[in-house]
């Protein structure tokens, strides 16, 4: 089992599909993560031993669940909260944490998807949360997908 460095290393550089596909569309990058949270979903369910059928069942569960996570725009999460500061370098600063903030939430919404479908399909003691706020750092580290 990799240690969490290992794992959030490996989100990043898995990232690229989605990062060339956003840059085409935000469908396509919504679509890419989506078919990507689903193999994810599986090979969990694999992992904490489901048969073939129930990780299937439980990435067919996650993929819509987390294209439609994907779609939900949050590229000014802080705007909404926050007043904006003044000056460039403040500006930068903030349209970074702006990213970050959103890919957190995109992918930490995508963990929960994930986890709302095992616990449906082959582990029914699955918290909802479980393993969330990993997934949400993981995003907020890769900010380069978010908002697109």
């Amino acid at each position: 089992n990799p240690d969490p460095l290992q794992r959030m290393v490996g989100d990043v550089a898995a990232s690229a599909p989605l990062l060339a596909a956003s840059a085409v569309h935000p469908a396509a990058g919504a679509a890419v993560a989506g078919g990507s949270g689903a193999e994810v979903t599986y090979r969990d369910a694999k992992a904490h031993g489901a048969t073939d059928e129930q990780a299937e069942d439980a990435a067919l569960w996650a993929l819509p669940l987390n294209v439609e996570i994907a779609l939900i725009p949050g590229g000014r999460i802080l705007d909404e909260v926050v007043p904006g500061p003044r000056g460039a370098p403040l500006k930068i600063a903030r349209d970074y944490a702006n990213r970050a903030a959103a890919s957190a939430a995109m992918t930490g919404g995508m963990r929960v998807g994930d986890n709302i479908a095992a616990r449906a399909t082959f582990d029914p003691h699955r918290d909802a949360f479980d393993n969330a706020d990993r997934s949400a750092l993981s995003g907020a580290i890769r900010v380069e997908t978010a908002g697109q």
